[in-house]
């Protein structure tokens, strides 16, 4: 039985089970394995099903299948509009995302470049990121996603099995056009508009000096700023870097992007060095 699989590119809604775990010698562990049927569609015989993860015996299955029609439920509900975007899963990790189509959260930072904002759900079969949502933004022009949780808000929901899933659900549902005001939506607009004033040369430089990235993703983004006909801003420069993280969609490339949003567009209610994540659960609830 396979561990693993390699890339993100495949259907996140096969079949996934809860079994127990046994120990060399055949005694029942105290531990369970979540097992995925292998979506690789040309996987030979003895690899159609995956171990996806070793989880303890207190975890909770959440299915992807669940997640992703909640969330859609819930839009639904809101009287959102929306529209499928990416979706990634690599026989453990699973996001998917919606893009609202609603004017009212379609940015404009700068004349003809629009910005359009969304929700991404994420879970995991492996224990490596609980169930939940965050919300997002992408470039319309290029399809360059802006992870801004930290931003927004993000939602998690444990996989434990005391966890009440359903009224967690319920309780997110309500919260979800409350965070989505146009006060939020005009203070993440506020925050790009602020990065579109043209920069000198020293500016640029001081601009990139800290910017959390490798060593090649500086130098192909650095070369396409100077190849770049327009004025040269930190709207520019960022774009540069979100542009080739999403040449290649991976989880790994969604925590750069994330880290990069950071630096770059600093929240209205937060301090320096501030870690101003939303994070909701069940025990945090209003009374």
């Amino acid at each position: 039985m396979k561990k693993a699989l390699p890339g993100v590119g495949y259907d996140p809604f096969v079949e996934v089970e809860l079994q127990p775990l046994y120990l060399f010698d055949k005694r029942l562990s105290n531990k369970n394995v979540v097992v995925v049927e292998n979506p690789d569609p040309d996987c030979k015989e003895d690899d159609k099903f995956i171990e996806a993860g070793i989880v303890s015996d207190d975890y909770q299955l959440i299915t992807n299948v669940t997640v992703c029609a909640s969330i859609a439920d819930i839009l639904t509900s809101a009287n959102i509009g929306f529209e499928p975007g990416r979706r990634m899963f690599d026989g453990k990790r699973y996001s998917q995302r919606w893009i609202f189509n609603d004017e009212e959260y379609l940015l404009e930072p700068r004349t003809g470049d629009f910005v359009a904002i969304g929700i991404e759900c994420f879970n995991s079969y492996d224990g490596s990121k609980p169930a939940g949502w965050s919300f997002f933004a992408e470039r319309i022009d290029s399809s360059a996603g802006m992870v801004i949780d930290w931003l927004v808000g993000e939602f998690r929901f444990r996989h434990l099995s005391d966890s009440k899933w359903d009224e967690e659900l319920a309780y997110f549902g309500k919260r979800v056009k409350d965070v989505m005001t146009m006060e939020t939506v005009g203070d993440f607009l506020t925050a790009m508009e602020a990065m579109t004033d043209r920069l000198s040369a020293n500016g640029l430089l001081m601009c990139l000096r800290n910017v959390p990235a490798s060593a090649p993703l500086m130098v192909v983004t650095v070369k396409n700023i100077e190849r770049s006909t327009s004025a040269v801003s930190k709207w520019e420069v960022y774009n540069g870097f979100m542009s080739e993280l999403a040449q290649k969609p991976s989880f790994a490339n969604d925590k750069k992007n994330r880290e990069i949003t950071q630096y770059f567009i600093k929240s209205p209610l937060q301090s320096p060095g501030e870690d101003s994540i939303e994070v909701i659960s069940i025990d945090e609830k209003e009374s």
